[in-house]
């Protein structure tokens, strides 16, 4: 029977005070009910419950969600966000239907601090009203504020980077980052569109009530909208991003797919999308401790079948139980995270044909747990860390950055043995410590973090005036980045003693790699950089100083027959080393520039230099252009019609119903994914610019792939793509020269060709491990010729990773018999000798054949010469096929 949503049962209540850390009351303070994204529309994520506390510090939340975990968040001058924990160490709340549950007391931490910002509509108008939030983890305590009259919001938070989310009616949610304190934060909506559209059974008019509609992004950004069908299966997603999209829909017993994606643009509405929906089936098993038989206290259940692209995963609930409702046809692998238990890797498979399954059990162990007192030098406690449990073998690790109530951090869920545990403190402190973790019983250790020091700092440009947002990084013997505030200082802390690089750039705060002073190998200029030596627990002072930033570029966008294109929005990067193009789908955080109705922009604060732009429009449309001087004034970007790609997918097996189509630019960094359903093998690919395409067919079944030149509007039709089958592979690993079988070779597949197919689409792409026998077995291995990739083995018989060339049958078994694989002859710490030979490469140090490039040593001794080939090894032929042998 189907569960009644938590949305459409009688409504709870929660009441409580807030407190600060001496418990005393706190009025003011804004107190919300947050709900999670399972099984909720995003509207009612996005919209909390909230109440304000009054002198007393009491609050009272009503017209709560029962049955849902709520997570319960205070948001107080002076003070960090903070969630409710409950006894047990929970951070979410559970209402039965019509609880009115009191005492729920929130005490507060020390150490907020203050950020202010400005929501702005795309012109730089204020937009009133808006719901700001950072942008946190599910279960964390997310920080909230209004926008006044004026646009503008102050949020309490912990120091340091910060995410923001902002939504209002009529727009689209827009994102900033940065720094808090010492940054002012401008984020910019641009108008919502909506996507309107029926639910209705395939192949009727019947509506489908209730139905969860998730509108997906198939070019970047993956961002999905999570809407209902209403009682005649209508529905409506608003406040979507401009973009294409398609749609996913799923009810008790069905699922479907929109039958094409739909391009919007700002503010634009769609036509009807009807959604058909297929017969699905529903999945119900309870996760319980192989031990005790208790329940699952928490967690996610997740089946997941590779070959269709098709996973469905549930919520586990306080009685352990996880239920799919709308799972089609296929073998689905299945992965259970257990909060604080060990899931097994081998679970059988779930097998869906054409009904419900009965229910399912799946057992976990109880882990072990490892509790962990961090400190700094002084013996105080650090309350944010980020606690990672690292093993060397193939047990899982564990991870934590949220402390407990007594402000230690618990690691549960752990198998026994020996662990790594490191440390890393916000200020950038890091220390480690090996333990053994025992089963049977909970451990307890302390980490100290040693002191540090750090580097303070001012950016300025050429004119001694300072910049702000600049991303600052620091090479040396710890790596650390950080971004320039308003003033245009950084900090960086928790550095040991050593000499850092210190680097500036406009691009996005990326991962630090060490590298030494100097100029690059490549030739290519370098970012500003100073050298700074650091004596911890000192602070060295540094300045670094960056080209100003008063370049400009202006221009007009035009249609192809030379009319203004209004509201096109224009992306730009600066070119560098005769980069092409520019990057879609990046989070730039800048404010959007939109062409006026002459279609003209203009592009302010730019370092001199070149850079590409990019223009595109709703409805489809683009127009690039390379090297762009700063000063110009007069560039002409064209945006032409868009071209498009149809034809049919065939299959000796008959017509495909469902398949997904990869769609990727290599000049562009264009990507599009589709889905298509109940096509017949039919597809359609419309508003695509002009270039050159590699396109993919996935199936269950098989997989293809071609490559498609477009003029600007050309229309390609009739495009015959043909599928080739999965098969079998199968075969055994023995011993060169002695044919016995070696057991613990890690075995995969993959192309021996430049297809972007995937080669295997293995039961869940897990990795194959050969028996004492030798044998192994891969399952949806593509027809073709492929490569099987064998790995090192463990224990005593090691040997280098060889890749042995193969023909896979078309849908078949193909049985390769034996693979020989040399053993290393030198065992242990034993040394490798050195024959003093150098082979050809190709210019990926692949090699192409087995000739000879250059001879030393007891090479040359021997006779050997530069391009002489090598056909055999101790009278085993290495020619051909076999020179993986070599």
């Amino acid at each position: 029977v189907a569960p009644v949503p938590a949305a459409q049962r009688p409504r709870a209540s929660v009441a409580g005070r807030v407190l600060d850390p001496e418990r005393k009351a706190v009025g003011g303070a804004s107190v919300c009910a947050w709900v999670p994204r399972d099984g909720m529309t995003t509207a009612q994520v996005r919209a909390p419950r909230c109440a304000v506390t009054g002198a007393d510090g009491a609050y009272a939340l009503a017209d709560l969600f029962p049955v849902t975990a709520l997570v319960i968040s205070v948001s107080a001058s002076g003070f960090p966000p903070e969630a409710y924990r409950g006894p047990d160490g929970s951070r979410t709340v559970r209402l039965a239907e019509g609880e009115q549950r009191s005492g729920v007391d929130i005490v507060l931490r020390a150490g907020g601090v203050a950020l202010k910002g400005r929501v702005n509509d795309v012109t730089g108008g204020a937009v009133a009203g808006a719901l700001i939030a950072t942008d946190t983890h599910e279960r964390d305590a997310p920080s909230l504020a209004t926008s006044d009259a004026q646009g503008e919001f102050t949020l309490w938070v912990d120091p340091g980077p910060v995410q923001l989310l902002a939504t209002a009616p009529g727009y689209a949610p827009g994102r900033a980052s940065g720094p808090a304190p010492g940054h002012f934060f401008s984020l910019y909506l641009v108008p919502g569109a909506t996507l309107v559209g029926r639910a209705v059974v395939a192949g009727s008019e019947t509506p489908v009530a209730g139905a969860k509609i998730a509108s997906i992004q198939v070019e970047g950004g993956g961002s999905t909208v999570v809407a209902r069908s209403d009682d005649d299966g209508h529905f409506k997603i608003e406040g979507l991003s401009p973009g294409r999209y398609r749609i996913e829909a799923t009810s008790e017993g069905r699922e479907g797919y929109s039958h094409a994606s739909v391009t919007l643009g700002m503010g634009e509405t769609s036509a009807e999308v009807v959604v058909e929906m297929d017969p699905a089936y529903v999945v119900r098993g309870r996760v319980v401790d192989k031990a005790t038989g208790q329940p699952c206290p928490g967690g996610e259940v997740t089946i997941t079948d590779n070959g269709q692209n098709e996973f469905s995963e549930a919520t586990i609930d306080p009685d352990g139980w996880a239920r799919m409702a709308s799972v089609i046809p296929g073998k689905y692998e299945v992965t259970i995270r257990c909060d604080g238990h060990i899931a097994r890797e081998d679970y059988p498979a779930v097998i869906v044909v054409d009904r419900d399954l009965p229910e399912i059990t799946w057992e976990v162990k109880r882990g072990a747990r490892l509790r962990v007192d961090v400190v700094d030098a002084q013996g105080q406690p650090v309350r944010r860390v980020r606690l990672n449990a690292s093993t060397m073998d193939e047990r899982p690790g564990g991870y934590t950055d949220r402390p407990e109530a007594d402000g230690s951090y618990l690691l549960s869920g752990l198998e026994a043995g020996l662990y790594d545990v490191s440390a890393s403190g916000d200020d950038g402190g890091h220390a480690s410590k090996e333990v053994t973790v025992d089963a049977q019983r909970e451990d307890r250790i302390r980490i100290e973090l040693p002191l540090t020091g750090g580097i303070d700092g001012l950016v300025e440009d050429e004119d001694h005036k300072p910049v702000a947002g600049i991303v600052v990084a620091a090479s040396g013997p710890r790596n650390a980045r950080a971004q320039s505030l308003d003033d245009g200082t950084f900090s960086f802390k928790g550095l040991p003693s050593g000499e850092y690089v210190v680097t500036a750039s406009d691009g996005p705060m990326r991962r630090v790699r060490r590298r030494p002073p100097g100029p690059p190998d490549d030739g290519e200029p370098r970012e500003p950089e100073v050298t700074v030596t650091v004596a911890s627990p000192g602070r060295a002072r540094t300045k670094i100083v960056v080209p100003r930033r008063s370049g400009v570029i202006e221009g007009r966008v035009a249609d192809g027959a030379g009319g203004p294109v209004v509201d096109a929005f224009l992306e730009y990067v600066k070119a560098s080393g005769g980069s092409k193009g520019v990057p879609r789908y990046m989070a730039s955080g800048r404010a959007p520039i939109v062409t006026d109705n002459d279609g003209h922009f203009r592009i302010e604060n730019l370092e001199a230099g070149q850079y590409n732009l990019r223009a595109y429009r709703k409805g489809g449309g683009e127009a690039t252009v390379d090297g762009v001087a700063t000063g110009r004034r007069d560039v002409a970007l064209r945006i032409g019609d868009g071209a498009s790609i149809s034809g049919v997918l065939a299959s000796s097996r008959g017509p495909i119903e469902r398949f997904s189509l990869q769609v990727s630019q290599r000049e562009g960094r264009f990507h599009r994914s589709e889905y298509f359903f109940h096509a017949g093998g039919n597809f359609a690919l419309r508003d695509l610019p002009a270039g050159t395409y590699q396109i993919t067919a996935e199936t269950p079944d098989g997989g293809t792939s071609a490559e498609v030149t477009l003029a600007e509007g050309e229309q390609k039709k009739d495009l015959r793509l043909t599928l080739t089958l999965r098969g079998v592979v199968e075969g055994r690993v023995v011993a060169l020269g002695k044919g016995t079988p070696v057991a613990g070779v890690h075995v995969s597949i993959g192309d021996n060709t430049e297809g972007s197919v995937s080669a295997w689409n293995g039961p869940g792409r897990k990795e194959i491990v050969t028996g004492p026998d030798g044998r192994f077995r891969l399952e949806g291995v593509l027809g073709g010729k492929r490569t099987v990739v064998l790995g090192a083995s463990e224990g005593e018989t090691t040997f280098d990773t060889v890749a042995v060339p193969v023909t896979a049958s078309d849908g078949g078994t193909t049985d390769v018999g034996a693979l020989r694989v040399p053993l290393d002859r030198a065992h242990g710490e034993q040394p490798r000798g050195d024959v003093g030979l150098e082979l050809n490469r190709g210019p990926d140090g692949s090699l192409t054949s087995l000739e000879i490039a250059s001879v030393s040593g007891a090479a040359e001794a021997a006779g050997l010469k530069a391009g002489d080939q090598i056909v055999s090894v101790d009278g085993i032929d290495v020619s051909g096929d076999n020179r993986y042998l070599f």
